[in-house]
């Protein structure tokens, strides 16, 4: 499986797994996630074609760089960028194309993305892709990576590790 992931994961590029339920398919996806750290950096603010948007969210000092700083004033860092807790978005099978379109919000009269700028998407499914969604669709995801289910002998032997 790692040797499958391993691409994958490190081209950046979309993947679907797909295989029978209940044999981790979920759990792959989350732990995806995860190697890539819990936090990242984002611009404050873009210029798009003369208009200027400004990153909404509330925006706090990294705890890594306050633990070097006697205060919050000593802390230095390029203050264009803001800290954040890495998005991540995981759905049920409910989503829809629909769902990931721009939106006016018309509060703010900002257009919103649902996905950050760079994202790593991770489609998983009980179905065969082929039967799920069309040819033109597969081609735009790379990978397309069947979880089989596990052997008993490497059931038993993650429930013993697990147990340590």
């Amino acid at each position: 499986m790692l040797t499958r992931l391993g691409p994958a994961i490190n081209s950046g590029r979309g993947m679907f797994l797909f295989g029978y339920p209940g044999n981790g398919k979920t759990s792959i996806a989350e732990r995806v996630t995860k190697c890539f750290g819990d936090n990242i950096w984002i611009p404050r603010a873009l210029g798009i074609e003369g208009e200027m948007y400004v990153c909404s969210i509330r925006i706090t000092t990294p705890k890594f760089l306050l633990a070097k700083a006697r205060s919050v004033a000593d802390v230095k860092y390029d203050r264009r960028w803001a800290y954040i807790r890495r998005p991540t978005i995981i759905v049920g099978g409910e989503l829809t194309m629909e769902q990931l379109e721009l939106r006016l919000n018309t509060s703010t009269n900002v257009n919103e993305a649902p996905v950050p700028f760079d994202q790593l998407v991770v489609f998983s499914t009980n179905l065969e892709p082929k039967d799920l969604v069309d040819d033109a669709f597969l081609r735009r995801i790379p990978y397309k990576i069947e979880v089989e289910n596990p052997s008993e002998e490497e059931l038993l032997n993650s429930s013993k590790s697990c147990a340590h």
